[in-house]
């Protein structure tokens, strides 16, 4: 199991993407994404294709945040790529707080 925090951006069908900007080659600016904190049963999955998939069931405890936001947003301050700095930062410092407990 992985025990590491990670952030994580997935569209409504729940295929994760590396960034905001591998999100827009395939998604439209106005779609609806998530981003989370997850760790261990929240955390994605290899799907027979290769790519990562969210899981459709999870304990609880797993997820630390879950956003729904556009991914372009007229307001940058709520933008996807904005909320996603913001996840990967929350990420690392439940990381580090892990790490020195």
């Amino acid at each position: 199991m992985n025990d590491t925090w990670q952030a994580v951006i997935a569209d409504e069908n729940g295929h994760v993407y590396n960034s905001t900007t591998d999100a827009l080659n395939v998604l439209w600016e106005d779609d609806e994404i998530r981003i989370r904190v997850v760790r261990g049963t929240a955390a994605p999955w290899v799907d027979v294709d290769g790519g990562l998939r969210m899981p459709h069931s999870y304990s609880s405890g797993d997820v630390a945040s879950d956003i729904e936001c556009y991914l372009v947003d007229d307001d940058e301050s709520v933008s996807a790529a904005v909320r996603f700095a913001q996840a990967k930062a929350m990420a690392a410092g439940l990381n580090t707080a892990e790490a020195t407990r």
